[in-house]
């Protein structure tokens, strides 16, 4: 099942490099269709854990402490583009007030963080010393 896992995902891939929802909608038709009944859910599960890794590289969560302008949203998708190299990444705008100023941005397994809360936390162990 490992192989036909990863033919499906690998059929799930857009020209682009992404992934591309006709192509995973036709996967699970042809899944639905084509597969033992007893074998349905454990497949579309398997298919599922397979490209949730895929997504989320394809997504980064900008989480920001209030509203900015489309400016420095465009700024920050820059940022993003640039660390990462792709730019096929998809940006949701976040506020969240517990930020207290500043933006965190968390795409798969890469966090940038340049908020209030975190500049506080590098200066607690340096104070803490000098005391």
């Amino acid at each position: 099942m490992r192989k036909q896992t990863k033919l499906f995902v690998k059929e799930s891939i857009g020209e682009n490099g992404t992934v591309d929802s006709k192509r995973v909608q036709a996967v699970c038709d042809y899944i639905d269709q084509n597969a033992p009944q007893t074998r349905k859910l454990s497949m579309l599960r398997a298919y599922m854990k397979a490209l949730k890794p895929i997504l989320a590289r394809e997504e980064a969560l900008v989480e920001i402490s209030g509203d900015i302008t489309e400016a420095d949203f465009k700024e920050l998708e820059n940022f993003v583009f640039e660390q990462t190299g792709r730019k096929n990444i998809r940006l949701t705008k976040v506020i969240n007030k517990e930020l207290l100023g500043g933006v965190k941005i968390t795409c798969a397994d890469k966090i940038w963080e340049y908020t209030t809360i975190s500049a506080i936390g590098t200066l607690r162990p340096n104070t803490q010393k000098n005391i």
